[in-house]
């Protein structure tokens, strides 16, 4: 009996994939499909070349509907189904379908056919025809309109003008079933669940509803911006003599000129940024320059011209999630205007309220007097308004709480966090208590040590040291030597924090490390003995990191036997195989999901000479717990002299924007999974939960879910909080439950995060 219908399409349009997205490019009337592929189960594969006229034969559109036969694709839901909806009238339901792409995600393998064949070792034939981006850019991409084709009428070439080339273009659309297939068999299995399936069709629907946004609003504030940023660089212009900061080496050279201590090898703007931040001595009339610069460049308010291009003809934006984007963890991630990565701001919702009126109102330059002095600044803190809800509608914006914070306590077992949580207490004002001696009603906003404890807590639950409290400080623009100095003067550091920071300090085989933080020795000591302090007050934490390290390194050493760790055992880790007789490295979360790590090893620390490492990971050392700079390992026949084979290090292999990457890991990067991976799967209860109960979301991010129903809906705040708050089932088999706290906008623009 026929069970599966293998399916792939190739088309064509004057539409821009890449720059306006699959959803809005199935829908532009100039789409249309040129090939058609299809299988069922084993056997024959059959191209349709619909641009010669064959048409999809009755019975495969019937099976196409069909509940009774499951669709095997690659990038199905997300593009194929897309465009025989649109362009063709037939939809596919995803609970029909499975998409192979997306269930690679699921073991962090690549999201791509031809770097998924290769990474599950599949034959070379079931490689992609390395041709086949140039195939698609000459038949399925508009010509340039000065080309001999486009001149000869020609929008597209086809098979009229490159025969052997359409024939082979043919060929490559057959060799995608054929490898759809090698590679859903030789795909691991142990996360293609029921309910994940149920996650994956969820997503789908939310992604095909989509979110509205404010034509109008976006169309002026692009205008206006534009009109800005022209204005921020003709004054550059004006100063440096006609030199853009864009002509990189004059830009270089004038700075290098009037101050010659800036050094300065690059026009970054982390460059700019971090000498705006830190050089007081910079002149005055470079400072003008590089602000001016930064401004004018603001990456930022690009979000405006990505949304606008995403939109599609009823004003929604669709497919912006990205299902397991965002590695092992397999949290979403975004695409296109990344709605997952918008600039929080600092703007109250009464000054967005009224700069967004301000720019609707806008018409001329007779109406500049309406708009605020400093339009690029606060441009970038309205980006988020730009998102609304369907007209006679209202946003559920709910956000949890601290999530991550509550999920590593639960993991753990850090039951004092945990009770703290339930009392709704302040844990930044906790550590204000626990590592300063200030008692608790004391502790406020404006505190002197609010904003250390603040970024302590951010910082330190992964096994962060002294680069994760740096990293973290900056994008709070703390200064730390200043920080540092305060610390000191207050005389809040204890004698045994410092003391032993200082002796780690001194020890030579950290030197390499302290130095490429490149902070002073006073400060690292201020840091590291914060460090300290945090650690003193979570036991199980610390022990939890402990844990992860030993058992995924028993695991490796012994494939077959499980560990358990975390508490009451609530993890197992193990090493299996594939059916390539491949390992993978396993740690089964309390939901049932497992991270995946692929060809995980042990091996020694080596480095060869660069200016930068190519990781940081936290290390256990003499019983310390430090992050370390990891430098590329050497080829064959550069061993270093230093290298101690008893000092090894965890490495797996997983997908990368850059593809198939090597990557290390230790304790706390472990952690940092395991936290991430169990926030996600709260989460994808709740987005499955959501369809089941019709709360119509458009959009969650990270910790946040968004929901768009009629404004006189009686499902107000209080039910959609009370609906964030219901665990699943696997958080409350516990001791206790999970403690999980919600805050919910009622809303007509999106403004929280």
């Amino acid at each position: 009996m026929i069970t599966k219908l293998y399916y792939d399409l190739e088309s064509r349009s004057e539409s821009d994939l890449k720059k306006q997205g699959a959803f809005k490019y199935a829908r532009d009337k100039t789409t249309e499909t040129i090939m058609f592929q299809y299988a069922y189960d084993d056997g024959p594969i059959v191209v349709l070349d619909l641009a010669k006229g064959q048409k999809i034969p009755p019975q495969v559109i019937l099976d196409l509907t069909n509940p009774r036969m499951l669709k095997v694709g690659a990038n199905n839901l997300g593009f194929d189904n897309q465009v025989l909806e649109h362009r063709h009238g037939i939809k596919i339901p995803a609970e029909q379908c499975k998409d192979i792409l997306q269930l690679a995600t699921l073991y962090n393998l690549p999201g791509n056919l031809s770097g998924l064949a290769k990474a599950l070792k599949l034959e070379e034939r079931y490689w992609k025809d390395s041709k086949g981006k140039e195939w698609i850019k000459l038949f399925s991409i508009p010509q340039p309109k000065n080309s001999k084709w486009r001149k000869a009428g020609h929008t597209f070439c086809d098979h009229t003008t490159h025969p052997e080339e359409w024939k082979a273009y043919c060929a490559y659309g057959g060799q995608d079933i054929e490898t759809t297939r090698a590679c859903e068999k030789a795909m691991p299995d142990w996360n293609d669940s029921e309910y994940e399936r149920a996650v994956i069709v969820a997503d789908h629907h939310i992604n095909c509803r989509g979110v509205m946004v404010d034509e109008h609003y976006l169309r002026n504030v692009i205008r206006l911006t534009d009109r800005e940023a022209d204005r921020l660089r003709k004054e550059v212009e004006e100063i440096t003599g006609g030199i853009r900061a864009t002509q990189r080496d004059k830009f270089k050279l004038w700075v290098n000129t009037k101050w010659p201590e800036a050094k300065l090898e690059n026009t970054q703007a982390a460059t700019f940024d971090r000498l705006l931040e830190v050089r007081k001595d910079m002149p005055e009339v470079v400072r003008r320059v590089l602000e001016l610069s930064r401004m004018a460049t603001a990456t930022s308010v690009a979000k405006f011209s990505k949304m606008l291009n995403f939109m599609c003809e009823d004003g929604r934006l669709r497919g912006m999630f990205r299902y397991g984007g965002a590695g092992a963890t397999m949290r979403w991630a975004g695409t296109g205007p990344q709605l997952q990565n918008i600039t929080r701001g600092s703007m109250k919702p009464w000054e967005i309220a009224a700069f967004v009126s301000a720019v609707k109102m806008w018409r001329s330059e007779a109406d500049d007097y309406l708009l605020p002095p400093s339009l690029l600044k606060q441009a970038t803190s309205c980006i988020r308004a730009s998102i609304i809800a369907t007209p006679g509608n209202k946003f559920r914006d709910g956000d949890w709480s601290s999530m991550e914070g509550r999920g590593l306590a639960w993991v753990s077992g850090e039951h004092k966090i945990l009770d703290a949580y339930r009392e709704g207490k302040n844990l930044y004002y906790l550590n204000g208590v626990n590592m300063f001696n200030i008692p608790y009603e004391e502790m406020h906003k404006k505190h002197p040590l609010y904003m250390v404890c603040k970024v302590t807590e951010l910082s330190m639950g992964y096994a962060g040291g002294v680069p994760a409290f740096a990293g973290m400080a900056k994008n709070y623009r703390l200064d730390l030597d200043g920080l540092a100095r305060g610390l000191y003067e207050q005389n809040v550091i204890p004698e045994w924090a410092f003391s032993q920071a200082n002796r780690l300090y001194h020890n030579p085989k950290f030197q390499k490390n302290i130095a490429a933080t490149g902070l002073d020795k006073e400060v690292w000591l201020a840091l590291d003995s914060i460090k300290r302090m945090w650690r003193e007050g979570r036991p199980k934490t610390v022990a939890f990191w402990k844990q992860l390290d030993d058992c995924t390194r028993a695991a490796i050493n012994n494939p077959g036997m499980v560990y358990t760790c975390g508490h009451n055992g609530m993890l197992r880790i193990d090493v299996t195989k594939d059916s390539k007789g491949d390992n993978w490295l396993r740690i089964r979360l309390p939901s049932g999901r497992y991270l995946s790590y692929m060809w995980p090893a042990i091996s020694g620390r080596k480095e060869k000479k660069r200016k930068e490492p190519i990781a940081w990971v936290v290390v256990e050392i003499d019983g310390e717990f430090m992050q370390e700079a990891v430098y590329e390992e050497p080829e064959d026949g550069e061993e270093d002299e230093d290298d101690d084979d008893s000092d090894t290090i965890v490495s797996f292999w997983c997908m990368t924007d850059a593809g198939l990457q090597k990557r290390y890991a230790h304790g706390g990067v472990w952690c940092n999974n395991v936290v991430q991976g169990l926030c996600r799967d709260l989460l994808a209860h709740k987005i499955v939960q959501s369809e089941e109960q019709g709360w119509q979301w458009v959009m969650h991010v990270h910790d946040q879910g968004v929901s768009d129903l009629p404004a006189i809906d009686p499902r107000r705040e209080p039910a959609f909080q009370k609906f964030l708050c219901e665990l699943a089932d696997w958080a409350t088999t516990q001791d206790y439950p999970m403690p999980i706290e919600a805050d919910v906008d009622l809303t007509l623009r999106f403004n929280k995060g």
